[in-house]
């Protein structure tokens, strides 16, 4: 299935493309037929001239070649003359390139032991695409993160007994952040697996004052420990 320059994006067209690319099943929905499945042979190819062609989860980044689900490569631009009979050139040529020197490459590959069907690399372009894909949610949270990190270093920052403790007040994201809502903010931390996954409550008291608190996670508690050293 090739794709030209896709209009779709977002959450929906990410599940679609893992959906249809890692099931082993497909379902068939053929007009005026009923519905029936046959044995998962799809491949896709997505073309487009934008640097982020799809959208993708920045939490998904793959880390295992047996793993990978994309193989994403950027071409480079041709610096020769358009040639407008390319496309008749290459029909003429693609049937005997794919019975010859394409299946001699297919019958040497194994397809033993992968997720899918074999190893795929994980290139540069791959990573970027997962680096930069970052909803609007997520990206108030990196800044509320770097917000937290640069306060805690400052002797007079309102929180830091609080932090110290291993509470984060509700509100820090109230006096800081505003334009996302906060429980959006909260639920992408607890994701990320730097707050627990407890609601927020009176845990601790200091001078009088017990407002309410999300409890940080210890490996965001020790990270944030190292820059509160000397505090």
């Amino acid at each position: 299935m090739i794709i030209d320059e896709s209009v779709s994006s977002g959450k929906v067209q990410y599940s679609t493309l893992k959906k249809l690319s890692g099931q082993r099943f497909i379902q068939i929905n053929e007009k005026y037929l009923p519905k029936y499945q046959v044995r998962n042979n799809l491949n896709m190819v997505i073309i487009s001239y934008d640097d982020m062609p799809i959208t993708v989860e920045r939490q998904e980044t793959p880390t295992s070649e047996i793993l990978n689900q994309f193989f994403v490569y950027k071409f480079k631009m041709l610096d020769v003359p358009i040639d407008p009979e390319f496309t008749d050139k290459l029909l003429d040529r693609v049937g005997y390139y794919v019975r010859t020197e394409l299946k001699t490459v297919f019958d040497s590959i194994s397809f033993e032991g992968f997720r899918y069907s074999m190893k795929v690399p994980i290139t540069e372009e791959e990573r970027t695409l997962f680096q930069n894909s970052i909803t609007e949610v997520e990206s108030e949270t990196d800044l509320m993160i770097s917000k937290l990190v640069l306060k805690v270093s400052e002797p007079n920052f309102e929180y830091i007994i609080f932090v110290k403790a291993g509470y984060l007040p509700s509100d820090f994201f109230t006096n800081y952040f505003n334009k996302t809502p906060k429980h959006k903010i909260v639920a992408d931390l607890q994701r990320r697996g730097l707050l627990k996954k407890d609601k927020a409550d009176r845990y601790f008291q200091i001078e009088n004052k017990r407002p309410y608190c999300y409890k940080l996670s210890d490996k965001w508690l020790a990270e944030l420990n190292k820059e509160m050293q000397g505090v």
